[in-house]
């Protein structure tokens, strides 16, 4: 049975080296990424990071980098959440597909970096599901939530909680203030604006 796992998308260096990678979690290297772009006019689309030896996966929706073409092996009707009824069956061609892209991608370095005040895209932090064990903790879920805590408490246990999406100057802060109340949490760009 496959589990849905946001850690993965905290790998180091996704877009950079070969694929497979090691799995931070069983440390087998067998962490395939693909990433589709929803149209060629948008720089929105999917992603998948998945484990095919310990069944973890993370799918979001992210911006596509503009280097990224498709894998053709796979058309949008076939892309699910979970790896196992589309894409792991396929980990092999993906990886090449990804080797090569990543292989020829352009040197961004070269690229004038952005200041944070000069990032146009919108951001989604997405609280993980965990069990907040703290009165204080609870007092904060209740404000990042905007609700009462037993609500609150019940959305993050269950199923986790997706804030609206901000710009990279307010999830700086929200960052650091989850990261002081010890909530579990990933970050995946949203949208340009």
């Amino acid at each position: 049975m496959w589990k849905d796992d946001d850690s993965l998308t905290q790998i180091e260096g996704l877009d950079t080296g070969t694929y497979p990678k090691k799995c931070p979690i069983c440390g087998k290297s067998s962490v395939h990424l693909l990433m589709y772009r929803y149209s060629e006019m948008s720089t929105g689309g999917g992603s998948w990071i998945w484990c095919s030896s310990c069944r973890r996966y993370s799918h979001i929706n992210v911006t596509i980098p503009k280097w990224w073409t498709n894998f053709d092996g796979l058309e949008v009707k076939q892309l699910f959440a979970s790896p196992e009824y589309n894409i792991d069956d396929k980990r092999e061609d993906i990886d090449r597909w990804v080797n090569k892209l990543i292989s020829t991608k352009p040197d961004l370095s070269k690229e004038k970096p952005i200041s944070i005040t000069d990032d146009k895209t919108l951001y989604v932090i997405r609280i993980e599901p965990q069990k907040i064990t703290t009165e204080e903790k609870a007092e904060f879920a209740a404000r990042l939530c905007r609700c009462d805590k037993k609500l609150a408490l019940e959305l993050i246990e269950n199923e986790g909680f997706e804030l609206y999406p901000m710009p990279a100057t307010d999830i700086r802060i929200v960052k650091e203030a989850l990261e002081a109340n010890g909530i579990l949490f990933g970050i995946s760009p949203e949208y340009k604006w």
